[in-house]
């Protein structure tokens, strides 16, 4: 919903819950607001889980992910 406050449906519910979300660390201690920094130009080094090669390797594993799960199979992940 925000920085702050977040929806949750578990698998199975057809309802939902509200929760807090739990404070990051400096920089990103407002998600929404140092997403558009970045976007901007205005974060010069972005640290390192923030960062764009170790957001692309949990894409990389959350794709696996649903690919094993579609197929029953194991997804071998390559360098």
């Amino acid at each position: 919903l925000d920085g702050q406050k977040m929806r949750v449906r578990l698998k199975g519910d057809k309802s939902e819950s509200s929760a807090d979300a739990k404070p990051t660390d400096a920089p990103a201690v407002e998600p929404f607001s140092y997403f558009a920094r970045i976007i901007r130009g205005e974060v010069k080094q972005v640290d390192g889980l923030t960062s764009l090669p170790t957001n692309m390797i949990v894409m990389e594993i959350l794709d696996a992910a649903r690919q094993s799960a579609k197929t029953g199979k194991a997804v071998v992940l390559t360098k």
